[in-house]
């Protein structure tokens, strides 16, 4: 209920977010009801749509394997990974798959 109510705000936990951007006004700090947010969140509402996120899921699910696939290898050998590196790959996968119909990147394979 407390999401959906029009006069709730952001908890706390987001006010954290403001040292991060410096002061600057974002998504995570600015007041998310009044004067100019019902245009952002009108503009941005379909891509949330379930349909959306349901296929955006489904794309994401096999490079998740293959994080997955990576980490429990480098485990079971010791091995460190550099996690930004991994991270960098795993969005570039997922952005193909989910932005660029399906292109099969592949970069955590490769």
């Amino acid at each position: 209920a407390i999401l959906t109510h029009s006069k709730s705000e952001k908890p706390s936990l987001y006010k954290a977010m403001r040292e991060l951007s410096q002061g600057t006004e974002n998504m995570f700090t600015k007041r998310t009801h009044g004067e100019g947010w019902d245009w952002a969140r009108k503009g941005c509402a379909h891509a949330f749509t379930s349909f959306r996120v349901s296929a955006i899921t489904q794309a994401s699910e096999p490079h998740l394997q293959t994080l997955d696939s990576i980490l429990q290898h480098s485990a079971d050998q010791g091995l460190t990974v550099d996690i930004s590196e991994l991270m960098m790959k795993l969005s570039l996968d997922m952005l193909a798959a989910t932005s660029l119909a399906g292109f099969p990147l592949n970069a955590l394979e490769g």
